[in-house]
């Protein structure tokens, strides 16, 4: 019997079917891609409602609906550095955290348009950080089958873009 030290990874994953575990972590990401859809959204459809009261000009009300757009860059820029450094599970939740608090201060405390800016900037860092980071999960977590990486991307975005419908829905 030889036994032999050395596994090619590669070799390993592309032979492998897809279990429990990958079907439990690609409804999670998916879930967390539609929830990620529906808050990076989220402003466009609050703006008509703190316009007039807050007597924001336009070029400020176009502000306030980017702010969270530019934290998201942010977010995707520098989060692989992080998920290198510290891991892409505790990155991902990390990211889940600051969405999930920013999301519920910016509820709670946004009363003019400098805090709800500032507030949407810090979601936008969390938010930067779900949607990329969970598709590298999914590619590196599943076997390398063309049809199963086709259908996982295509899940991910779907998830992102009925978010996208359900807000608007919710909101006219």
């Amino acid at each position: 019997m030889n036994i032999s030290s050395e596994i090619d990874v590669h070799e390993e994953l592309s032979g492998a079917s897809i279990g429990p575990f990958h079907k439990l972590l690609g409804i999670l990401i998916t879930l967390i891609t539609l929830f990620d859809g529906y808050d990076t959204f989220n402003p466009a459809y609050v703006i008509h409602y703190v316009v007039q009261p807050w007597g924001l000009a336009p070029s400020q009300a176009g502000f306030l609906v980017s702010s969270g757009l530019v934290g998201f860059l942010f977010g995707a820029v520098g989060h692989g550095t992080v998920a290198d450094r510290f891991g892409r599970r505790g990155t991902l939740l990390a990211g889940l955290w600051i969405v999930n608090v920013f999301t519920l201060l910016t509820a709670m405390l946004a009363n003019d348009f400098w805090s709800y800016c500032a507030l949407r900037f810090a979601t936008g860092l969390g938010l930067g950080v779900l949607l990329p980071l969970g598709t590298t999960f999914i590619n590196f977590s599943r076997p390398s089958v063309s049809a199963i990486r086709s259908r996982s991307g295509a899940s991910r975005w779907a998830g992102h873009s009925a978010a996208s419908a359900l807000a608007s829905s919710a909101f006219s």
